[in-house]
């Protein structure tokens, strides 16, 4: 009895310090990457307001949930938490954002989750067929796969073609060079991954197991998770090459050997280092081969982190504050230099909180999505140095290191009018920013 508790508290122990890392790593290095302070304005249709015409298959980031069917499973305060991953149900997981949908059945075409059964895989069809019925350009990846120790249940291949009809995307690996807009009104790519029954066929409906991949790891140490993540991604190709798809699950599952056997307590471990991840990925070089995101109880900002990726692959931002300093600055003029303050229009003593409500209240005007479509490329633009300004800005360590190289000596000099004069905005952000908006009776976000 003494060993089991002595292996516990090590165990509770070996959590922390994982958890710990994961913190200071996170504090040093920050979640800034390409895209993440991209605000959506609607999750329900963020494909559509991405332009399908233009947002090609390969370079989406894809949001997805882990055992995406278990809100229902089990009953409830008894055997739930033991296997529930999801609080939402499938349509409403499509209407905060979620495009992966991960499916387990048994041979009654009931959902499942290990030996837990919950409803038929007919609620799950009639949800995504909801969805779609309500959206125009939303592209939906649904795996279904029969679950382990479980029998395929028959005929299942016949099924998913006459439920999903239409709306199949054929198997095809010219579909990862189309664009949205060329799929349209196709709009499921239906991966169907049997025990023991064929597999699905190139040229037919159905998509095989082959061009959904990823690298399961059972742990329910953080850390250990998501160095694993980054080490099974690394060795995939970019997604401009590959004819598949890869999934990253930020997930930690319950251990037989701990006490804690609920998922959600366990999972909550990693769940907030999503951002972390993505970050970590361009740090590590390896940002132009995550795919498929997917978690457990997803959330808004989890959504949110994926798909601000996905809009700065599309409009082709590789390292925004670098490109756009590099671009705001000269070598004689330190009122040039001192642009970043003057996009924001704030003083270079403004609080965090200050450049963050400046940030939000510009991005709500000058964003792409917002503007008249005559604008939306030099919108673009100009979003761009806004966002640049705020990654700067917004962290401490950025902005001292831009202060420092930017003014040297001569920031304690400035004198209280000249700082004051830098609050105010350039007539070029100012009355682009202005053109037709009036927040003061809009709805903000």
């Amino acid at each position: 009895m003494g060993d089991v508790i002595s292996k516990q508290i090590e165990r509770r122990r070996a959590i922390q310090t994982q958890e710990k890392t994961l913190n200071d790593l996170m504090r040093i290095d920050g979640e800034d990457y390409p895209g993440s302070e991209y605000y959506l304005i609607t999750r329900e249709t963020w494909m559509h307001d991405l332009n399908p015409e233009k947002l090609q298959i390969k370079k989406i980031v894809w949001p997805g949930t882990h055992d995406s069917a278990t809100n229902e499973i089990g009953i409830p305060f008894i055997t739930r938490p033991f296997a529930q991953c999801q609080s939402y149900s499938i349509y409403e997981q499509l209407l905060m954002g979620t495009r992966v949908l991960d499916i387990r059945v048994q041979k009654d075409r009931k959902v499942c989750h290990g030996i837990l059964i919950t409803y038929s895989v007919d609620i799950v069809i009639d949800d995504i067929k909801r969805f779609l019925s309500e959206t125009k350009s939303e592209i939906i990846i649904l795996e279904v796969r029969t679950e382990y120790g479980h029998e395929d249940p028959p005929d299942f291949d016949m099924y998913l073609e006459e439920k999903l009809g239409d709306y199949l995307i054929p198997n095809d690996e010219q579909v990862f060079e189309k664009t949205i807009g060329e799929l349209l009104p196709k709009r499921v790519i239906c991966v169907w991954k049997p025990s023991k029954l064929p597999k699905p066929e190139a040229g037919g409906m159905l998509w095989s197991e082959g061009y959904l991949r990823d690298n399961w790891i059972n742990t329910d140490l953080p850390e250990t998770k998501f160095e694993s993540n980054l080490e099974y991604l690394s060795k995939q190709e970019p997604v401009n090459t590959r004819k598949y798809f890869y999934r990253v699950e930020n997930t930690v599952t319950p251990v037989p050997d701990n006490p804690i056997v609920c998922v959600k307590p366990v999972t909550e471990r990693i769940h907030a280092y999503a951002r972390l991840f993505i970050s970590q990925c361009f740090t590590k070089q390896i940002g132009d081969r995550l795919q498929i995101f997917s978690t457990d109880f997803i959330d808004e900002d989890f959504v949110d982190a994926c798909v601000g990726l996905t809009y700065a692959r599309a409009q082709g931002i590789k390292n925004i504050v670098a490109t756009v300093t590099a671009e705001l600055k000269t070598e004689d003029s330190v009122s040039v230099m001192a642009s970043l303050y003057e996009v924001l229009g704030i003083s270079m003593g403004a609080s965090c909180h200050e450049i963050k409500a400046a940030y939000r209240k510009l991005a709500r005007t000058c964003h792409p999505d917002v503007v008249a479509m005559n604008q939306k490329e030099s919108s673009a633009n100009m979003f761009m140095k806004i966002h640049s300004a705020y990654s700067t800005l917004s962290d401490p360590a950025k902005r001292a290191k831009y202060d420092r190289e930017t003014y040297g000596h001569m920031v304690m000099m400035r004198s209280s009018s000249n700082m004051a004069a830098s609050a105010s905005m350039s007539g070029t952000y100012q009355s682009f920013c202005q053109q037709g908006r009036k927040w003061e009776t809009d709805q903000c976000w």
